[in-house]
């Protein structure tokens, strides 16, 4: 194991310390990749491999090792034969039984014992494109932690093996050089080396930790061991989880009863009254001529059986019940119909920004857990079709505008049927109804019971969320986006944040523009004039880029300053709201030329396709100086959102052609209804998948396309049952409390 773990401490020391008497990287390979590949692939010339590697450790000196220490003082330099520093008393000796069961791993390795080879087999070995980003050598975990160290006490045909110790799969951290970090991209705040390693279950963490650093002594590395993180095939529920699992069991108990309900009170005598009628209009027809046998068999009194059972579902517990059906949910849910004065094209723009947003983070979360991130993404930036995922961050200016447009198109409407008279409380009470419980009951889940949905050598132990969200109040309030990004429960969430911003200024504008277009444009230039000077200060002040990939150093800077905040993200929603009222005013019908249809189509392609593809040069080697960065961060976004209102007004008021025809396809109308739970839980569907897999991601174009529809559907199949567990009933229950405090 020494000489393994050396092999992969002098790759680290070679590439990335200063010590100019490091062993040669290309050493380095040859020694790691000695063994010829046809090799690997038979198992046992792969055997014969390992027990050759374990020839020249010495038997005496791996007793030495592995003999156990009585004084709990005693360095772990003394342990392994180093010269110990006397004024260096953080470094303790590990455990007495850690130290025995490593020696024992190590003299029957010598002995060739296939258990012992197992443990060694499984320890992450040197990879290659380190260079490219390849820093995290994960080696084998199933092969770890189902190894069994068995020993004999005596004799082989004379005693039965004794379990010693499990196989126990840990994962070291050594960090980078700053300056090499920064050198290869990483930015300052880099992750690190992270190496898999095999150790008896019997040692801890720290005693991990204190062995390595002791090998990367011994190898006269510059380097440490940061920490170790030993994985566990499972851990206990606490106190929040069980809580949630019980809250969960109350709500699949209601949903079944629900549902039960439903189907058996309601939907049954709905069904034989259906039958029934369509028994009378065939007898009637038969009976057409015969009017005496007609009077003669219509029944004096109603059938009263049919109509007192669905006399059931009137009352208030009823429909509060009803709101949990699933039945019910799911036919609302896959309805293709529409309330009339419903903008239809919108439901296309929804699913396709929603699978563009897929599609950006199937890339963005796969980084994390890839092995070739870095090298695939600099060949993947040189290629104009890339781009279009490269400025994916659009896709969410996209959801801005439809939310403005829709706000002021539906609001101005209720406003002119009450005289300009609006319930302010309602107003802003469905807002928060509609979007906050599905919101909340999504956190209650992922946070306290992510960590026991997987395992692997990537699986992150304690979770996703660092502070397991203990600012969750900020969610809450939508106020999490002015919160250290440190702390942000649910990164994604700040795009709710900043629309619940949005709608509650929106009224600045809307209300101006049902009094007077004037004052409605006025309120409106004012907000993005703000907007504008705003990005364009904040951008120039941080030196951000244009794009992200331009300088990977300034991402923190780049999401924390300009990216989350309401007064730099703001601009599409205001064009969202300028449209709405357009489209109020027109009513949806205005008649263009075809000049100016034309000119409007080219203008918003020729507009949105520089959004996409014009920072080509920006990523390739060719960056915008500071100024023509703050120039386009001020702008793009904006433009975008132009660019988008046109598709919708255009197609709204009849003149969006075949574009119309694709956006208005009925079947998307299910997949549209969806978007806000799916914008829930996408991202937790891809931590699960990238987290719980056994090795390293490997990007390339056919892997990338495979795993965003993979991604898609997982996602769309979470967000129905999110939807019919969590949405869909909380939406029944305002209008069912709702329905009764009018009457």
């Amino acid at each position: 194991m020494l000489q393994l773990l050396c092999i992969c401490f002098s790759v680290i020391a070679s590439v990335y310390s200063d010590n100019s008497h490091a062993l040669g990287y290309t050493e380095i390979l040859a020694t790691a990749h000695s063994a010829p590949r046809e090799n690997i692939v038979n198992s046992d010339l792969y055997l014969t491999t390992l027990q050759e590697l374990v020839r020249s450790i010495k038997p005496d000196q791996l007793l030495q090792l592995g003999k156990h220490v009585q004084d709990e003082d005693v360095p772990v330099t003394n342990l392994l034969q180093l010269d110990a520093d006397p004024e260096n008393e953080t470094e303790k000796v590990p455990s007495d039984l850690c130290s025995n069961h490593t020696g024992l791993i190590l003299t029957h390795a010598a002995a060739r014992d296939r258990w012992a080879l197992a443990m060694l087999d499984a320890a992450a070995k040197p990879d290659s494109n380190i260079l490219g980003g390849q820093v995290n050598w994960v080696g084998s975990y199933w092969e770890c932690i189902e190894t069994r160290a068995t020993v004999y006490p005596g004799p082989k045909n004379e005693t039965e093996p004794e379990l010693q110790f499990e196989g126990q799969y840990c994962t070291a951290s050594l960090p980078i050089p700053s300056s090499t970090a920064q050198a290869m991209g990483f930015g300052a705040s880099s992750p690190g080396i992270n190496i898999g390693v095999c150790f008896p279950s019997t040692c801890s963490e720290a005693d991990v930790t204190a062995l390595l650093n002791a090998v990367l002594d011994r190898a006269n590395s510059s380097i440490k061991v940061r920490s170790t993180v030993c994985q566990k095939r499972t851990q206990d529920y606490d106190a929040n989880a069980i809580i949630v699992l019980l809250v969960l069991t109350l709500f699949v108990t209601v949903m079944l009863t629900a549902t039960m309900y439903d189907i058996v009170w309601v939907q049954m005598p709905k069904w034989e009254m259906e039958k029934q009628k369509v028994a009378e209009d065939a007898a009637a027809t038969v009976n057409i001529k015969d009017t005496s046998q007609s009077v003669e068999t219509t029944p004096l009194l109603k059938d009263t059986k049919a109509s007192g059972q669905l006399s059931r579902t009137t009352g208030v517990a009823a429909q509060m019940l009803l709101s949990f059906s699933v039945y019910t949910n799911t036919v609302k849910l896959l309805s293709l119909s529409q309330p009339p004065g419903s903008i239809a094209n919108i439901h296309g723009i929804r699913f396709f920004s929603m699978t563009w947003v897929i599609l950006g983070h199937t890339l963005a979360f796969a980084s994390a857990s890839s092995q070739n991130a870095a090298s695939y993404l600099g060949r993947a930036l040189k290629q104009w079709s890339f781009q279009a995922i490269a400025n994916a961050t659009v896709s969410v200016d996209t959801f801005f505008t439809l939310s403005g447009l829709l706000v002021a198109y539906l609001v101005l409407k209720e406003l002119s049927r009450n005289k300009g008279k609006i319930n302010w409380f309602m107003f802003y009470f469905h807002r928060f109804w509609r979007l906050t419980p599905v919101y909340m009951l999504v956190i209650m889940v992922y946070v306290p019971l992510f960590k026991h949905w997987g395992e692997g050598p990537l699986w992150p132990r304690a979770g996703i969320e660092p502070t397991n969200c203990k600012q969750w109040w900020g969610n809450l309030l939508y106020i999490n986006n002015f919160l250290d990004i440190q702390d942000m429960c649910m990164g994604w969430s700040w795009y709710l944040s900043n629309d619940m911003q949005f709608y509650i200024l929106s009224p600045l504008v809307f209300m101006p523009f049902f009094h007077s277009w004037i004052a409605g444009t006025a309120s409106a230039m004012t907000f993005l004039l703000t907007t504008f000077i705003t990005s364009g200060i904040i951008s120039k002040h941080y030196g951000l880029p244009a794009n992200m990939f331009t300088n990977p150093g300034k991402t923190l800077d780049y999401m924390e300053k300009y990216y989350f905040k309401p007064y730099t993200r703001i601009g599409p929603y205001i064009v969202g709201l300028w449209v709405g009222y357009l489209l109020y005013k027109t009513d949806c019908k205005y008649k263009m030329s075809k000049a100016v249809n034309l000119i409007g189509w080219a203008t918003a392609t020729a507009v949105s396709l520089a959004v996409l593809y014009g920072l080509y040069d920006d990523v390739n080697g060719h960056p915008l100086n500071d100024d023509e960065s703050a120039l386009y961060n001020a702008l793009h976004r904006t433009a975008w959102g132009g660019c988008v209102a046109w598709v919708v007004f255009a197609c709204a008021t009849g003149n969006g052609g075949f574009v119309n025809t694709l956006l208005s396809w009925r079947a998307l109308i299910p997949l549209s209804r969806l978007t806000y739970t799916c914008y829930l839980v996408h991202p937790v569907m891809m931590y699960v998948y990238y987290y719980g897999r056994e090795q390293l991601y490997s990007f390339s174009t056919v892997d990338v396309i495979w795993t965003f529809f993979g991604n898609l559907i997982a996602t769309y199949i979470i967000a129905y049952v999110t939807s019919l567990a969590f949405e869909a009933p909380m939406m029944g229950l305002e209008k069912t409390l709702l329905k009764r405090k009018k009457s």
